[in-house]
């Protein structure tokens, strides 16, 4: 079974809208299964942008043996709960804005109900 591509993309675009250190990119991806074999192409990420590093693993996932499913089906729950705005990017430093991090996850939600009927 494969993940839809339109989900994946709806999780692409949370993952931007609500983190922005690429580190704490690299530690959700890391958190929800991605292994050292997902992660080989970013091994130089600060030469990445976040979008390009989302990118590459996402396409690792998919040349898997099970396409990523496990791993897609761990994001997609964490970031459909979502509810955790780091302060420091969203207000302080104005990196992220919470509005359209609420979007994506709404998007998100969307793209499922509409996949469903």
């Amino acid at each position: 079974m494969k993940f839809p591509k339109e989900i994946q993309e709806a999780i692409k675009e949370c993952i931007i809208a609500i983190i922005w250190p690429k580190e704490d990119i690299i530690a959700f991806l890391k958190k929800h299964g991605c292994d050292k074999s997902d992660l080989k192409p970013i091994k130089k990420y600060n030469d990445l942008t976040r979008v390009k590093i989302i990118h590459l693993v996402f396409r690792e996932l998919s040349w898997r043996k099970d396409e990523g499913l496990a791993t897609f089906n761990s994001m997609n729950r964490a970031l459909l709960h979502w509810r955790s705005f780091n302060k420091h990017y969203f207000a302080d430093l104005k990196k992220l804005n919470k509005e359209d991090a609420e979007k994506a996850i709404l998007n998100l939600q969307d793209v499922q109900f509409y996949l469903k009927s």
